[in-house]
């Protein structure tokens, strides 16, 4: 079975923010029955991706500059069975 999967997040803040660093663990592994066929995360900040210590995707989100909200979309086609 093919699932087309999208998951967003949307903070809004009262007040602008100055600085913003947060750990998404929003990318599925290949393994235990599903395959990983495409993935890709849009924010409106500079990504940057590594693998932690249990191999899983990690991106450290960083925005630096004012801002009274925050969009993440990840979205992605992964194949079950």
């Amino acid at each position: 079975m093919q699932l087309n999967i999208e998951h967003r997040t949307h903070y809004r803040y009262s007040d602008l923010v100055n600085y913003t660093i947060q750990q998404l663990r929003l990318t599925p592994s290949d393994g235990f029955g599903q395959r990983v066929r495409h993935w890709e995360i849009r924010v409106n900040g500079h990504l940057h991706r590594f693998q932690d210590a249990h191999g899983n995707a990690t991106h450290t989100l960083v925005l630096d500059n004012p801002h009274d909200e925050i969009c993440i979309v990840a979205t992605g086609e992964v194949e079950t069975g």
